[in-house]
C-alpha cells in the first residue's frame, strides 16, 4: 500500500511551481484552496497560484477559478470572470464545462438567458456523452416545443385606428 506524504508532495510542487510549471502551480493552488495534507487553507495564496496556472494555460486552474468567481468562494463574486473562465474551459473541449455553461445560459444564471448559446454548448456537451447536457437539452427542446404549441392570443380591435382593424373599416 502506498502511503500519501502530502508535506513532501507539497514541497516538491512548490519548487516546481516557483520554477514556472503550470501543473505544479495548479496543484499548489489546490493545496491552499482545500487544505490538503495539513497545509493551512489560504484563499489568497490559492488565488495567487491558481491565477498563475490559469495565465499559463492550465485548464484545471481555469475551471477552479470559474467556480470560485461563480460562487464567491474566497473571492468577490464576479459573474463576468466566472463566465470568462468557464467559457475557456468549455472551449478546450471539456464536456462537463460545456454542459455547465449551457445550463447557465438556459436558465439565465449569471448572464441573461440565451437559448441559442445554451443550445450551442449543450449540444457540444451531449455529443461527448455528458448526461447533464443531454437532460438540459431535452428540457430546452420541450420548452421550445411548448412555445410553438401554445396558441397565440387573438388581438381584439375596438376602433378603426388600430392597424389590423383598418382593413375592416375601409371595406365597410
Amino acid at each position: 500500500m502506498v502511503q500519501k506524504n502530502y508535506a513532501s508532495a507539497f514541497q516538491q510542487y512548490q519548487q516546481l511551481a516557483e520554477a514556472g510549471n503550470a501543473e505544479a502551480q495548479n496543484k499548489v493552488g489546490h493545496f491552499y484552496e482545500y487544505g490538503w495534507g495539513g497545509i493551512s487553507k489560504d484563499p489568497q495564496a490559492a488565488l495567487y497560484w491558481l491565477t498563475k496556472a490559469s495565465n499559463a494555460g492550465n485548464i484545471d486552474a481555469k475551471d477552479t477559478l470559474a467556480l470560485k468567481y461563480e460562487g464567491g468562494k474566497g473571492v468577490k463574486k464576479d459573474p463576468k470572470l466566472a463566465i470568462k473562465f468557464l467559457t475557456e474551459v468549455a472551449e478546450s473541449g471539456n464536456a462537463f464545462a460545456q454542459g455547465r455553461l449551457g445550463g447557465i445560459y438556459a436558465v439565465g444564471e449569471l448572464v441573461p438567458r440565451n437559448a441559442t448559446k445554451a443550445r450551442y454548448w449543450l449540444e457540444r456537451g451531449a455529443a461527448q456523452g455528458d448526461f447533464g447536457s443531454r437532460l438540459l437539452l431535452q428540457s430546452l427542446n420541450r420548452q421550445e416545443a411548448e412555445i410553438y404549441r401554445s396558441p397565440l392570443p387573438q388581438p381584439r380591435f375596438t376602433d378603426c385606428t388600430t392597424f389590423g382593424n383598418m382593413i375592416n373599416c375601409v371595406s365597410n
